[in-house]
C-alpha cells in the first residue's frame, strides 16, 4: 500500500515540475573586436545552467591555426569546396522546407514569454553620412525583429530598442539583453515535436542525396 502513495507522490511531483517556467537570462556585448556571451537558466528561482563564451578568444585561435596551417588548407582547398557547396544546398533546403513548415514552428514560439528585451547599439564609422544611412538601416532590421516578437511571442514587457549614430568617431557596441520563459512541459513537447521535425527533413533529403 505504501508504493502506491509513493508511486501517487512521484506522479504528482512530476505534474508539478512540468508547470513549472524555465527562465533563461541572455546577454551578448560586443565592443568593436570583442565578443562576449553569457546564458543562464533558472527554474523555481535555482541556476540550473550558467555558461559564459569569449568568442573573441576563439576568433583570435582560429587565426593562428589558420596561419599555421596555412599551406596544409591551401592544399585541400580544392576538394573541400565541393563538400563546402553540396552542405550549403543541403542545409538551404532544409531550411526551406522549415519554412514552408513555419506554422508548427510558430505554434511553439507562441508559448515563449518575453519578459525583458533590450537591444542598444551605438556606431560610427568615420564618416557622418555613411553612419547617418547606416543608423537607418539597423534601425530597420532592429524594427523587424522586433516586430516578429511582439507578433509571435508574449510579451510581459515592451522591448526596448536603441541605435545611437556616433557621427564623429569609428566605432561599433552592441548590448543585448533577453529574459525569456516557458513551461518546463510545453519545453519538453516542443523539443520533442522539434527533433521530429528537423529528424524527418534530414533523413528525406539524405535519401534524396543518396
Amino acid at each position: 500500500m505504501i508504493w502506491l502513495f509513493v508511486l501517487l507522490a512521484l506522479l504528482l511531483f512530476f505534474i508539478f515540475c512540468l508547470f513549472l517556467r524555465i527562465y533563461t537570462v541572455f546577454h551578448y556585448i560586443h565592443h568593436l573586436d570583442q565578443h562576449l556571451i553569457q546564458f543562464e537558466i533558472r527554474i523555481a528561482g535555482i541556476r540550473i545552467k550558467k555558461m559564459e563564451m569569449d568568442l573573441t578568444l576563439d576568433m583570435e585561435e582560429d587565426e593562428d591555426v589558420q596561419l599555421k596551417t596555412g599551406e596544409e588548407e591551401e592544399k585541400k582547398k580544392h576538394t573541400s569546396i565541393h563538400t563546402i557547396f553540396q552542405n550549403i544546398k543541403k542545409y538551404r533546403d532544409i531550411i526551406k522546407r522549415l519554412v514552408e513548415s513555419k506554422p508548427v514552428i510558430l505554434q511553439h514560439i507562441a508559448k515563449i514569454n518575453i519578459h525583458k528585451f533590450e537591444w542598444s547599439t551605438k556606431f560610427g564609422v568615420g564618416d557622418a553620412s555613411h553612419t547617418g544611412i547606416l543608423s537607418g538601416a539597423v534601425w530597420g532590421i532592429k524594427g523587424c525583429i522586433v516586430g516578429f516578437i511582439i507578433n509571435h511571442m508574449r510579451i510581459r514587457k515592451r522591448p526596448k530598442i536603441e541605435v545611437i549614430p556616433l557621427f564623429q568617431q569609428k566605432q561599433s557596441y552592441t548590448a543585448i539583453t533577453c529574459i525569456a520563459s516557458i513551461r518546463l512541459g510545453q519545453a519538453i513537447y516542443a523539443i520533442i515535436q522539434l527533433t521530429k521535425l528537423f529528424q524527418r527533413e534530414i533523413n528525406s533529403l539524405s535519401k534524396k542525396t543518396a
